[in-house]
């Protein structure tokens, strides 16, 4: 492989003989491995560099990986993130919610500390080969649609839908309609009143404060038209309720709302809607969706239904969209 084909690795790590020994591993076998080793620099040398995958810490000085990721993921004008490439987060912490968080800051995936130098190569060459496979279908889809293949009376290759929920392949949306869509939203603004209220036991607190983090559609219609759309995490908490409470005013089976999804969550969300109504194990989509063999121990997948579920409203406790089948897997209803 000649230097110009080699695919490039950005590494953020603050620990120098760990950095040094996954990068000398990963020259070893191939890579081009750039490594930063303090978190405020990341943001802006990924942007710069477009490498074909990152590897984050998530302990990192100046700016933890979360942030870091979460500034990545920040859109430009034309809609698209500013890095649209994987990443995998690193983490010593082994609590949950570290996890879904970097998940729902827009990590691919994660590995736990001490790193194992051949797992790490098995999920960096399964994300890879996982984003030239999307990248090639696009490509195809939109060829097809211009070409005239996909002709509008027959937008099944390029729409999938589960009853109100509809996946638009070619936009890489979701959107929720009629009563789904108001129940989404309902359940997004309780869960805001909700937090202020909470924050509110301190005079003044949750007032103004960004709505970072909360579970929201990114736009809503109506019949008359866009009721809201929504720059994410640039209003504040007091804006959005009030933009939830306009939209709630409709009719429910006007309404329309497109949700927020991280790049994990979407592809998962149309390996299931693509099998709706069929139990799917977790060894299954681990392999078809990884492209590795599951271990038996490795929670990722479990972990992006959660955050799954969370994203589109669905209570854990008794899940109506995404529901669990004890001992087998997971079921797509096809018309929650």
């Amino acid at each position: 492989m000649t230097a110009e084909n080699k695919k490039r690795i950005l590494l953020i790590e603050d620990d120098f003989k760990l950095a040094n020994l996954v990068r000398e591993y990963l020259e070893a076998v191939g890579y081009v491995v750039l490594h930063e080793s303090n978190g405020a620099r990341a943001p802006a040398l990924i942007i710069r560099e477009q490498p074909d995958i990152v590897l984050l810490d998530l302990m990192l000085p100046g700016l933890d990986g979360i942030q870091v990721c979460r500034q990545i993921r920040e859109k430009n004008a034309d809609g698209m993130p500013k890095f649209r490439g994987p990443v995998i987060m690193l983490t010593a912490l082994s609590d949950e919610n570290h996890e879904i968080n970097g998940l729902d800051a827009g990590a691919n995936d994660y590995l736990p500390k001490p790193v194992r130098p051949r797992k790490l190569l098995a999920r960096i060459e399964a994300l890879l080969r996982e984003t030239e496979q999307r990248e090639a279908e696009q490509a195809k889809l939109l060829e097809d649609v211009a070409q005239g293949n996909i002709r509008a009376g027959e937008p099944a290759a390029a729409v999938i839908t589960c009853g109100e929920l509809e996946v638009r392949t070619t936009e890489r949306e979701v959107w929720m309609h009629g009563e789904l869509a108001h129940l989404f939203c309902a359940h997004c603004l309780e869960n805001l009143v909700a937090m202020d209220e909470k924050a509110g036991a301190v005079r003044g607190q949750g007032e103004g404060e960004s709505s970072e983090g909360i579970v929201a559609p990114l736009m809503v219609r109506n019949e008359s038209g866009i009721v809201f759309s929504r720059k994410k995490d640039r209003e504040d908490r007091t804006a959005l309720r009030g933009m939830l409470e306009e939209a709630l005013k409709a009719k429910p089976k006007s309404l329309s709302a497109l949700i927020d999804l991280t790049g994990a969550e979407y592809e998962l969300l149309v390996y299931l809607a693509m099998r709706k109504g069929q139990i799917v194990g977790r060894e299954q989509i681990y392999r078809d969706i990884r492209k590795i063999e599951w271990d038996g121990m490795d929670r990722s997948i479990d972990l992006r239904v959660t955050r799954l579920r969370r994203k589109l409203g669905d209570d854990a406790r008794a899940p109506k969209i995404i529901k669990s089948v004890r001992g087998e897997g997971y079921l797509m209803s096809p018309n929650p």
